[in-house]
């Protein structure tokens, strides 16, 4: 349910950021994305929305990594561990004996007890770039799995869920074969892209040319061609082909293909944009990586700056993103001296 106009405009800002969000979240109307810029752009409020979406991203970030489990049980833990003192707090004498009995129960605790997994804080780069044993390179969308099987005679890679980015290392003797819901992309050194969808295997070529075509036939050895009596669709650099797939990943290849301009191709392979991913990343590490992607430098001129932690996801090379992260959240100021950015407080 979309919140109603009177949660839109708290009197809190704290309270009427959250509300934003979540309104933000459900989607906004033109009149409405005009009020909330207007509003967003009062200091003050920055600040507060900052926060709160800070805090939306230091939740989301524990369940995509897979210990989102493990963090929640800890958190009802330290909130029981915290409701139990509260209850003792009245009694002077108790609670000193609860405390002190606590500390001793902890030392003596058994070594193997199993303690909460840590919050992974390591900065992580998307897409993920895997080398193949050929000497061609895979860039993986976040939830891109690839199985390869190289020898002699070809190269295969079948593409198990997302999306991956391939340049391929050329190779006559041994053409190179991407399998995806009964499609196969076959190339010799060449560039293109490959991503799986719901019903479809959308193919977008971007150097060179690659055929298109239905799979072979159960059994068949896994270089052969295709059993498809109609020849591959032929495709070059900036054109795609959507290949519808049927329940029984049976593939059928649309008799024609599109030559896509390069916003179209931008838009289509956005996801191999830099990303980067920050969760309580000291603020040095998250600068020194955002130097490596961009010709605007930052630099922190306040040393007790470098251990403010900085949590976010964005583009790697969107400097000015990453300034109006760090100065909402961290109160950093950005002093813009030709190709730096320099840090203060």
């Amino acid at each position: 349910m979309k919140p109603s106009s009177q949660t839109l405009r708290p009197t809190d800002p704290e309270a009427a950021a959250s509300a934003w969000i979540a309104r933000r979240d459900a989607g906004l109307s033109d009149s409405e994305a005009a009020e909330f810029s207007r509003w967003a752009a009062e200091p003050q409020h920055a600040r507060a929305l900052a926060r709160h979406e800070q805090a939306w991203q230091l939740a989301e970030r524990p369940r995509l990594a897979g210990v989102g489990a493990a963090v929640a049980q800890e958190v009802r833990r330290q909130t029981a561990q915290r409701r139990r003192r509260r209850q003792v707090a009245y009694v002077g004498v108790a609670l000193a004996l609860t405390l002190l009995a606590g500390l001793t129960w902890r030392r003596e605790a058994p070594a193997d007890r199993a303690a909460p997994p840590p919050l992974v804080c390591t900065p992580t780069v998307h897409p993920r770039i895997q080398h193949l044993q050929d000497g061609s390179i895979a860039e993986l969308s976040g939830t891109a799995e690839l199985q390869t099987d190289f020898s002699t005679a070809f190269r295969r890679v079948t593409l198990l869920r997302g999306a991956a980015h391939f340049t391929v290392q050329k190779d006559a003797a041994r053409p190179f074969v991407v399998s995806a819901q009964g499609v196969e992309v076959r190339a010799v050194g060449t560039a293109f892209a490959v991503e799986m969808e719901a019903r479809a295997v959308q193919v977008v070529v971007t150097e060179g040319r690659v055929a298109v075509e239905r799979a072979a036939a159960p059994g068949a050895p896994s270089h052969s061609r295709s059993v498809d009596p109609r020849p591959p669709l032929q495709l070059a650099a900036g054109q795609e082909v959507q290949v519808s797939v049927t329940e029984g990943s049976e593939a059928v290849v649309p008799p024609a293909v599109t030559t896509l301009s390069g916003d179209e191709i931008a838009a289509r392979l956005a996801w191999r944009s830099p990303r980067l991913e920050f969760t309580a990343t000291p603020l040095h590490e998250a600068v020194a990586l955002m130097n490596r992607f961009n010709r605007v430098q930052f630099e922190i001129a306040d040393p007790a700056l470098a251990q403010l932690e900085v949590s976010g996801y964005f583009r790697a090379d969107n400097a000015e993103a990453f300034l109006r992260l760090i100065e909402h959240s961290l109160a950093v100021r950005g002093e813009r001296q030709g190709d730096r950015i320099v840090l203060r407080r």
